[in-house]
């Protein structure tokens, strides 16, 4: 299983994934077309997104 944690800000995210073999990698991306791509490199069939809930 493949997760990832996302922290949403205004322009710009941070995310981190781990990995089956416990790899973390953390990284950035914007929000528009480029960074959505940037993103969407890291999924995998199995990958579970979680989203960091706001208040």
């Amino acid at each position: 299983m493949n997760f990832i944690g996302i922290d949403v800000s205004q322009g710009k995210s941070h995310a981190t994934q781990i990995t089956d073999e416990f790899e973390k990698r953390t990284f950035a991306f914007n929000h528009n077309k480029s960074g959505f791509n940037d993103l969407s490199t890291y999924f995998t069939s199995d990958t579970c997104i979680i989203f960091e809930t706001t208040g």
